[in-house]
């Protein structure tokens, strides 16, 4: 990150919380942290919205809270693991 993003950066950030005072440390660690994050989550929404578009991803709607993304599930990959965990249950006894 270039200084003049940085600076943008710690200014915008004191505009969301007016009354902020922390370290270097402190400054650069959470106040830089938070506002990465919220654009890297911004990005990754993005991301995850495409790939569930062009049929790579599952979104799993849930009740009362966010949703769950994973990949899309076959039924010869169903049944293959379900073979897999009778093997294991088999083996463990």
């Amino acid at each position: 990150m270039q200084k003049s993003e940085i600076i943008s950066e710690i200014l915008a950030y004191l505009i969301e919380h007016p009354d902020a005072q922390d370290t270097l440390d402190g400054v650069a660690q959470w106040w830089l942290l938070e506002r990465e994050i919220r654009c890297q989550t911004r990005a990754v929404e993005e991301a995850l919205s495409e790939l569930v578009a062009n049929g790579l991803l599952v979104e799993v709607k849930r009740h009362y809270s966010t949703p769950l993304y994973r990949t899309r599930r076959t039924k010869n990959r169903a049944k293959s693991r379900g073979r897999t965990q009778d093997r294991q249950e088999k083996s463990a006894t």
